[in-house]
């Protein structure tokens, strides 16, 4: 699962052209890739469920790879934590973890698991 930032240049929907490279690059290495955008209109929870039922149908056991970017390294880590009762999250890669144009203090760079 690729979870890129809010791509602001294309007022904030659909996939960045960045996270189109990296989900063609990785593809032939993997069974299924799933790559989505964060979009900054979606309600934080509603995003990070419609995550965890997409997750829900998959068998128990399936091994998980995931990676986001600028805000979608925060929807990741969230998924990760919900995900790590009932799949393995072989992976867990997060690049620039931040809340876009709207950045806090309170957005830990560095987030524990």
């Amino acid at each position: 699962m690729l979870v890129g930032g809010s791509d602001l240049f294309s007022g904030m929907r659909g996939i960045s052209k960045g996270t189109k490279l990296i989900k063609g690059a990785i593809a032939p290495h993997f069974d299924e890739v799933i790559a989505v955008n964060y979009n900054y209109f979606l309600d934080f929870g509603q995003a990070l469920r419609r995550l965890q039922r997409y997750f829900s149908n998959m068998p128990s056991g399936t091994a998980i790879v995931l990676y986001g970017y600028s805000k979608g390294g925060d929807v990741v880590l969230q998924l990760a934590r919900w995900l790590k009762h009932k799949y393995p999250v072989q992976l867990l890669i997060t690049i620039d973890v931040a809340n876009g144009p709207w950045f806090t203090a309170s957005t830990a760079r560095f987030p524990p698991m």
